[in-house]
């Protein structure tokens, strides 16, 4: 790990993307576990599903989502099989290539075309796949911290994508800045979930401790995490002002954990870098007088 982000160039961080996620392709979903339990799949079918019911109403035909950074399909599945089709970017092959093969298992994959592309350079994807112009839903999941610019994707979907409708972002760490530093009596509480989380997980659900992330992939994980606030206002800016879902929860290995953290106790629940993350969803429209 450099001793500073600063010193890091674009491509760096492309190339540790890359490397990192080629080399974890098939193990992608035992490695990050977390992203599949059951609380996290509760958040997100209830985020999707009310996504596709907003829009599919004044669809005349199948809604056209673009999952950016769609890895090994945890919301490209969940959206085809809501009946959407799919276009999924990627930046590694071997994650195209492990998602086909799913969504080809699942019956869907008349409804999914996968291309191999970075998030933050849909300009060279718009050259080839002309397809882009007809998407109305951009889902972003666990990738902004990825990039070296994360407000890059957001100035180039609404030139890029002149049906776009909704944008979805989720699971990205919130900003340093915006956290509020824990009183004593939760921290004592975070210390005490996060043992229970990392017993449980290790003695149940997921024995073997995974192997770590790289630091320079997770870029903006381990520098500064997303301003949602900065996104919320770029896209306000693009004529999405309609805030359909906006949320923060804390990231925690097991459904035990995360409901405790997220549900139970969340009066109790601290902000923590950079396991607190956010979603967020705007529509196209005023939410002043709800259209869209």
């Amino acid at each position: 790990m450099p001793n500073s982000f600063d010193s890091l160039s674009r491509e760096d961080i492309l190339q540790h993307n890359l490397v990192l996620h080629e080399n974890t392709a098939e193990q992608y979903d035992q490695i990050h576990y977390y992203l599949r339990n059951r609380f996290e799949q509760r958040c997100l079918w209830q985020d999707l599903r009310l996504i596709h019911r907003r829009l599919e109403c004044a669809a005349n035909g199948p809604i056209r989502y673009l999952d950016l950074g769609c890895g090994t399909g945890n919301l490209t599945l969940k959206l085809l099989s809501l009946g959407g089709c799919v276009i999924g970017v990627d930046l590694a092959p071997r994650m195209i290539d492990v998602l086909t093969q799913k969504v080809a298992a699942a019956g869907f994959a008349a409804d999914f075309r996968g291309f191999i592309g970075s998030a933050d350079d849909l300009l060279t994807l718009e050259k080839t796949h002309a397809s882009l112009r007809d998407v109305q839903v951009v889902c972003i999941s666990s990738v902004l911290h990825h990039l070296f610019r994360w407000e890059t994707p957001f100035e180039q979907l609404t030139e890029l994508c002149p049906s776009l409708r909704l944008a979805y972002v989720t699971h990205e760490p919130c900003s340093r800045a915006s956290l509020t530093p824990p009183h004593a009596i939760s921290r004592a509480y975070n210390r005490g979930l996060r043992m229970f989380d990392l017993l449980w997980s290790r003695t149940i659900r997921h024995p073997k401790e995974a192997p770590a992330d790289d630091p320079v992939a997770d870029y903006h994980a381990f520098k500064d995490g997303i301003d949602e606030s900065q996104i919320a206002e770029m896209l306000s800016a693009s004529g999405f002002r309609e805030k359909l879902i906006h949320r923060r929860y804390n990231m925690r290995r097991t459904t035990q954990a995360s409901i405790l953290d997220n549900v139970v106790c969340r009066v109790l629940r601290n902000d923590i870098f950079p396991i607190t993350m956010f979603t967020l969803a705007m529509m196209r429209g005023s939410a002043e007088n709800g259209q869209t």
